[in-house]
């Protein structure tokens, strides 16, 4: 079973591998903006080595254990999301539809905010949207787009199929987490042979390196869990006969269970259209933090996590989507 699990995880199946490249891309690109175009990789040299912080980032030790908290909960955070998502997308939405809302809805607010400022940016981003939602709704009636119909109903988890489940997530924020460590090992080592990254650093580099891979894979098993936890799965009744168990199991699903989850599922698919809301409140918590000695960990990774939620949002993303698939 074990040797099953690492096959699908380093030799994942071809549309386990499409479900990766969609979403690793679509996390790991917000993220790198925030890590080397903002200041997500400052705050963590300054957490390892306060004396290479530079002159705005605070020192003292209250302003380090608030920023090392920040900086942990965000990249622990979205590693076990890509798990999450790899593991319940169900492949009901495309993978070039949900780059181009990461590009409107997360990067360039980010964009406009760091380089005209919160208010113009914000203000910005109100027209940007506008004329997207309208462009977006001339192409869809042009095309005669209809969005994808409800679950009709909801299947059983066997053992097996959680089992892909388990390995999908696994295998998300395994090769987020190894994706992500080789993008910032490569952009260390730019930065070090240019004179910008202290050799004193490159311990953490190495250590860095080996271990985002190993969080990732205990991560991501931890996306699995809370995957299967929104699941419905089989279970025996104990009486030796697992096939008359699993067949009553089915039986005892009530319509009042599978109407819960599908009224879930489709309040999940209709919040993606509050993503504009969610960047929104990321902006003004970027506002609340500005006369915090600690803004650039504090604002910065807020903003980035509310990012991320969007992305959660606009997935359409419940686990119980794979069991319709199945």
């Amino acid at each position: 079973m074990s040797t099953l699990m690492t096959n699908r995880i380093l030799l994942p199946a071809r549309d386990t591998r499409a479900l990766l490249v969609k979403w690793i891309v679509a996390l790991l690109v917000p993220v790198a903006v925030f890590t080397f175009v903002w200041s997500g990789e400052e705050i963590v040299n300054a957490v390892i080595s306060p004396g290479t912080a530079g002159p705005n980032l605070p020192t003292d030790p209250v302003s380090l254990i608030q920023s090392a908290i920040f900086i942990a909960l965000f990249y622990l955070a979205v590693i076990v999301l890509a798990g999450y998502l790899v593991a319940a997308d169900s492949g009901r939405r495309g993978m070039l539809s949900l780059w181009l809302d990461v590009l409107i809805f997360a990067l360039l607010p980010l964009f406009l905010v760091m380089n005209i400022g919160l208010i113009i940016g914000l203000a910005a981003c109100v027209v940007i949207w506008a004329v997207y939602f309208f462009a977006r709704n001339l192409v869809r009636k042009a095309r005669h787009y209809t969005p994808p119909l409800a679950l009709p109903s909801l299947g059983l988890l066997d053992a097996g199929q959680r089992a892909i489940l388990m390995g999908r997530a696994i295998a998300g924020g395994f090769w987020f987490a190894t994706a992500f460590a080789i993008v910032w090992l490569i952009a260390d080592l730019v930065y070090f042979f240019t004179g910008s990254l202290p050799p004193q650093l490159l311990i953490w580099v190495v250590i860095r390196t080996l271990l985002l891979p190993v969080a990732g894979y205990f991560l991501g098993r931890l996306a699995g869990v809370l995957a299967l936890r929104r699941t419905l799965s089989a279970h025996a009744n104990g009486n030796g006969n697992g096939g008359d168990a699993t067949n009553e199991s089915r039986r005892r699903i009530s319509k009042r269970q599978q109407l819960q989850v599908l009224s879930a599922t489709r309040v999940r698919e209709e919040a993606k259209d509050l993503v504009p809301m969610i960047c929104l409140y990321a902006v003004l918590a970027h506002s609340v933090f500005t006369s915090s000695c600690w803004l650039p960990s504090c604002s910065s990774t807020l903003y980035s996590i509310l990012s991320c939620l969007g992305l959660a949002q606009m997935a359409a993303w419940p686990a119980l989507a794979m069991q319709a698939a199945m």
